[in-house]
């Protein structure tokens, strides 16, 4: 019971009541004290403070006093670092736990880095989820910094199935959540191939990664505000084809469910609809490299619509490498050496702010970038190299009834393939009864080549 420190009492009205009528509550109120790296779980106070989130959230009488409070806010005060954690479960459950907007959490200090980090070596696992923060309803945060490093290894042991389906979150599904002057940071890698191409691939992320432009900050391009087709929406592996601009399906690759193909998701807030961001940074990258079919897929804010961000900045951005060769029979007496012929393809889509009904976007500075590479490890001498590299970038899209204002946005794709590519960027896209003021975004553009 982590408010049975205070001594005294407090007044006040009950939310059932109000300022004016209703019944007057008592209740205690004391600030708690929380210190990730303690290895003792204390009381909640500054000399002997509690060690995670778990038992903050498992505190009955906490969530009861929030909510019946009409005037008053409990403060968390936390510093640490977060456990690293070796699977791929939930960082932090809530529970679904309901403050009701009277929990405020914030730094110990003046400010305070919550990082997690996840090093996993997939192995047979082919589903992967993590989330920093989910099923959290109604909580202030404040002045914290919060960051998922996460780097995931998958090879296949002699097994022809390289399947991994990802997704990465810091929050998601969350209700009534405010960030005031926070971040929201994630670094995902995953590498994932074949025993033989293993080192390649590594070698090859190290070396584009320094190559590769990616920046963290956003660069405003001058746009119409508009324009372009109605976009296709992707969702955890499939892609609900729209008119690309041009009249023709964004998912006519037919690529999706295969066994063998690579997708992962990165997403700052997810499934968290009325949130309030206030001068708050979200930054979102995640680099897949692998031997097979990889897709890369990152959004700032995704499917929490009634949100509103004001005087804030989201960043994604989203890189594809696939490196692959064909099977090589070795030469005979008889018989030359055979490479058979292969498909090689990547894909990439970078979103800020995505299916986010209703949402305000107040003085919001946007970026999106997208790449998507391959790397053909041989010529065949049967049969040819086929695929298609396709890099997707919007600012905003399919967020009906939206308002934005004084916003603005960047988009950049970037592909590579010997054979086929595509490069699609659209600032604000299929946003139905949206309405526009004083933003400058960049209009639509498809590249094939």
């Amino acid at each position: 019971m982590l408010l049975q420190r205070a001594k005294f009492m407090r007044v006040t009205k009950t939310q059932a009541g109000g300022m004016y009528g209703g019944k007057f509550l008592l209740y205690k109120n004391v600030d708690i004290y929380m210190d990730l790296s303690s290895e003792t779980d204390g009381d909640g106070s500054e000399s002997n403070p509690i060690n995670s989130f778990d038992t903050l959230f498992g505190d009955d009488e906490l969530e009861c006093t929030c909510q019946a409070l009409c005037c008053d806010k409990i403060t968390v005060r936390v510093r640490g670092e977060i456990p690293e954690n070796s699977d791929d479960a939930t960082g932090i459950d809530g529970n679904d736990r309901n403050y009701i907007g009277n929990l405020v959490i914030r730094p110990w200090g003046e400010s305070e880095t919550l990082q997690t980090d996840l090093e996993l070596s997939a192995g047979d696992t082919q589903i992967i989820e993590r989330n920093l923060f989910q099923n959290l309803h109604g909580v202030i945060f404040q002045d914290l910094h919060f960051v998922e490093m996460v780097n995931i290894l998958r090879n296949d042991d002699g097994d022809d199935r390289l399947g991994l389906l990802g997704e990465i979150n810091v929050f998601k599904s969350c209700k009534n959540l405010a960030f005031e002057n926070c971040s929201l940071l994630i670094d995902g890698k995953v590498v994932v191939g074949d025993v033989a191409s293993i080192g390649v691939l590594q070698e090859t992320i190290e070396i584009k990664e320094e190559e590769e432009v990616i920046p963290w900050d956003s660069v405003v391009i001058d746009g119409d505000g508009g324009g372009g087709g109605g976009g296709g929406g992707w969702d955890y592996g499939i892609c609900h084809g729209g008119d690309g601009g041009d009249g023709k399906s964004n998912n006519d690759h037919g690529v999706y469910g295969k066994i063998d193909n690579i997708f992962c998701t990165a997403t700052g807030l997810r499934e968290c609809e009325l949130a309030t961001v206030e001068n708050t940074s979200i930054k979102i990258k995640l680099v897949i490299n692998s031997s097979t079919e990889a897709k890369s897929q990152t959004f700032g804010i995704l499917r929490s619509p009634l949100s509103e961000v004001t005087n804030s900045e989201i960043i994604t951005n989203a890189v594809a490498y696939n490196s692959k060769g064909g099977e090589v029979t070795e030469a005979t007496e008889t018989e030359p050496e055979k490479i058979a012929g292969y498909d090689i393809s990547a894909y990439s889509y970078a979103s800020p702010v995505a299916l986010c009904d209703t949402i305000l976007l107040d003085k919001v500075k946007t970026s999106a970038i997208s790449v998507s590479r391959v790397f053909p490890l041989n010529t065949p001498t049967e049969g040819e190299i086929a695929g298609i590299s396709r890099s997707e970038s919007y600012g905003v899209i399919a967020c009906n009834n939206s308002v934005i204002m004084a916003a603005s946005g960047a988009q950049q794709a970037v592909t590579e393939n010997p054979i086929k590519r595509e490069e699609i960027t659209d600032g604000i896209r299929q946003c139905e009864n949206a309405t526009i003021t004083g933003s400058s975004f960049g209009s639509y553009s498809k590249l094939t080549m």
